[in-house]
């Protein structure tokens, strides 16, 4: 087999696999307001692979959650 054809098989990167190119991806130049749902899941999933809570509460208020959503209670 040729290396184009081996190098055609691989998948594309996706949100936090090594190679992922966020900046060609359709959510990067819009505000969150303008993303549909899919593209708040991407961008939530590249953001969390880096260790950024960034669209983490777009995501939230999508999905009918509270901000606080998944903190960790703390008893007074």
């Amino acid at each position: 087999m040729k290396r184009s054809q081996q190098q055609a098989q691989q998948p594309t990167p996706g949100p936090g696999d090594p190679g992922y190119d966020h900046t060609k991806a359709s959510w990067y130049p819009k505000t969150s307001l303008q993303m549909t749902d899919a593209e708040v899941n991407e961008a939530r999933a590249y953001y969390d692979s880096i260790g950024s809570a960034s669209m983490e509460s777009e995501w939230l208020r999508r999905h009918g959650l509270p901000e606080n959503y998944g903190d960790v209670a703390v008893n007074a």
